[in-house]
């Protein structure tokens, strides 16, 4: 159901982030088009959460930033791919585009997430073996 000015503000989402302007609004920008364009109330609220939930914690706030920060040619063009399907309305394509961006940025921030508590398992060792007395036999 996206409309002829909802695919022209889609596309000037991916020109904004061709050119590294507000690279985070035009991200948010093209999702929430996206959900409006389903004109489906669920999906609506659905998106607006999860982009509080993205800013709600420091821990989520510097997770994603770190995924983002490393891909973002890789959200780039995955944007543009389901720009390209939605423009085609080809909407089994933009479904598969779609799944597989968010599959690939949950899977990074699992990976963000996991190496980050490794980390601070490692810290804890090490501040034990710095209390414990070391053993003469």
């Amino acid at each position: 159901t996206i409309t002829e000015d909802e695919l022209s503000r889609l596309d000037q989402t991916l020109i904004d982030m061709e050119n590294n302007h507000f690279i985070a609004a035009a991200d948010k920008e093209f999702h929430q088009i996206i959900a409006n364009a389903t004109r489906n109330s669920a999906m609506i609220l659905s998106v607006e959460n999860l982009w509080k939930l993205r800013s709600s914690t420091p821990e989520i706030i510097r997770d994603y930033d770190s995924v983002c920060s490393k891909n973002s040619s890789k959200t780039l063009e995955e944007h543009k791919a389901i720009y390209q399907a939605l423009k085609l309305g080809d909407a089994s394509q933009a479904r598969s585009a779609m799944h597989s961006h968010f599959n690939r940025l949950i899977n990074a921030l699992f990976d963000a997430i996991e190496l980050r508590a490794l980390e601070e398992i490692k810290l804890k060792v090490v501040r034990k073996e710095d209390f414990i007395p070391s053993l003469n036999l």
